[in-house]
């Protein structure tokens, strides 16, 4: 007797032609998928009983329905995955970062509850698959494309300048150079030459002291642009202290008046109260540069630590340069000339990344803090432009060495020890107004022979 084939999911029994009969009673089989048999037709095969009609064609229907199902074949059914909505990867985090998105626009990284590890290697290499996706020469195709930064402060009229766009520059200089003068001129300039909104936020002066610096003698207010906006931040309080709070508010305040201008002064209120710490300057310098990267140009004014007068400058001279010089694109200071004490100031470049250091010691620009062109304005004006009426006429930067702006900066001190002197202020005292050690202050008052108790 012949036997059934098994293809692992039906039975078939190869001697069965149910068009020819089907099923005999002298046939035997078995059936692994329990489909082809019933009660009677078990019962009728184990014990070789004749089976009647209505067994017979019942067995025969089973079989049949067996075979036919086995032959047809399944329907197919799609699978469908619903999308996955997957957060943006931090490219240029530290470690496996996410962005969040808020309402005002400002994006800052957050870490989710839980992240799989396999979904953050996942995610990882398809950021490395973006980075690494073009070469070199697309990659610079596609940056010549977009235009080239403007200058924003300093220019030679060769492309170099003190400020380009999207940069992130320090201003700095010893205390009562000048600085917030200059740096509210380069805010005037940026806004009213060029025509782009600019924010400044001035942690010093109040905003009546402010309005009083910009009054002339006859009660006569400045006209500023209309795209410059200086914000009123006293009421902040003590919030205008702590980064972590201050920082997100100034992107709210950037995007409130649509500016990609940002001026800073000064950069000892924010970090840690006035000092300056590798830990406390880090996160700030981090933030700014990361926003220099989307489009913001930043200047932040910053001091200097004490250092003696008509000393030529240094980049070392910047409060926390150890780190905040590291991470700057552009740093240009302030210096005083030896001539001219009172209101004699002078430029210098220190470092320049998207252009030649065109303004070092060399060609440092000479000014004189003065109202002649408007009287309602302190402004740093070259020389040559003190004859002039008005600000609208252009002319060539007048340049000069540094070290001819200095030359004279031990009479000028040994000057103001005389007169410090003669005010009865002790060694010491004078020492520490000068930035100098009693010791030289002594060696100093013998040598213009003055009386050192006297």
């Amino acid at each position: 007797m012949e036997e059934w084939q098994d293809s692992g999911r039906f039975c078939r029994p190869s001697f069965i032609n149910i068009k020819n009969g089907g099923l005999k009673a002298e046939d035997s089989y078995t059936c692994g998928l329990n489909q082809c048999t019933t009660k009677n037709s078990n019962k009728m095969m184990t014990e070789n009983l004749e089976p009647d009609e209505k067994i017979t064609a019942s067995l025969n229907a089973s079989l049949e329905k067996c075979w036919n199902d086995a032959e047809s074949p399944l329907p197919y059914i799609p699978l469908v995955v619903p999308p996955i909505e997957v957060p943006e990867f931090n490219l240029f985090g530290s470690g496996k970062e996410w962005q969040t998105e808020r309402e005002d626009g400002y994006t800052a990284p957050a870490t989710p509850a839980s992240t799989p590890k396999d979904t953050q290697q996942a995610d990882g290499a398809d950021g490395l698959d973006f980075i690494m996706g073009q070469s070199l020469n697309s990659m610079m195709m596609e940056e010549q494309r977009k235009p080239v930064p403007e200058i924003l402060w300093g220019g030679d009229g060769n492309g170099n300048a003190l400020w380009f766009e999207n940069e992130f520059a320090i201003l700095f200089g010893r205390t009562n150079t000048g600085k917030s003068l200059y740096a509210v001129q380069i805010a005037e300039h940026i806004s009213g030459r060029l025509g782009k909104t600019v924010l400044y936020l001035d942690l010093e002066l109040s905003m009546k002291q402010f309005q009083e610096r910009y009054t002339s003698k006859e009660g006569e207010l400045h006209v500023w642009p209309d795209n410059l906006h200086r914000p009123d931040l006293s009421m902040l309080g003590d919030g205008l202290y702590d980064s972590d709070k201050f920082l997100p508010l100034i992107r709210r305040m950037m995007a409130r008046v649509n500016a990609k201008v940002l001026i800073l002064d000064n950069l000892t209120f924010l970090v840690n109260n006035g000092g300056m710490k590798a830990e406390d300057v880090k996160p700030i310098c981090r933030e700014f540069c990361s926003w220099a990267k989307e489009g913001y140009s930043i200047l932040v004014v910053n001091h200097t630590p004490k250092i003696q007068p008509f000393t030529p400058l240094d980049i070392n001279h910047c409060l926390g340069s150890s780190m905040l010089t590291n991470f700057v694109q552009s740093v240009f200071a302030i210096g005083t000339d030896s001539n001219n004490p009172s209101t004699g100031r002078y430029v210098k470049q220190l470092k320049s990344r998207n252009g030649r250091i065109v303004w070092d010691g060399n060609h440092v620009i000479p000014y004189v803090i003065d109202k002649t062109l408007d009287p309602t304005m302190l402004r740093f004006i070259q020389p040559a432009q003190l004859h002039q009426t008005g600000t609208d006429t252009q002319i060539p930067i007048q340049t000069a060495r540094e070290c001819d702006l200095l030359k004279d900066g031990d009479s000028v001190q040994l000057e103001q020890i005389r007169k410090l002197h003669e005010l009865g202020m002790s060694n010491r005292k004078i020492a520490e107004e000068l930035n100098l050690s009693p010791a030289t202050i002594g060696k100093r008052l013998k040598g213009m022979d003055v009386d050192e108790n006297g």
